[in-house]
């Protein structure tokens, strides 16, 4: 999946996620959530299905 699609917003589950707005949107209602959050989604987003190794997630997060 092109990462670029999945910024406009994606759906988790019942959770709408809003990366440009730093929030999803559920069930209970919106919650803000931080830019990192939203980096760790994204990631697990564009593997869908798929084991996403502590190492690989590091480097993604957390260059360098």
């Amino acid at each position: 999946m092109d990462t670029s699609d999945l910024r406009h917003g994606f759906w988790l589950g019942e959770w709408l996620v809003e990366p440009r707005e730093l929030r999803i949107t559920g069930p209970t209602g919106p919650l803000a959530v931080s830019q990192p959050q939203i980096d760790l989604l994204l990631a697990l987003a564009e593997r869908p299905g798929e084991t996403v190794s502590r190492r690989d997630l590091r480097e993604r997060l957390w260059p360098g």
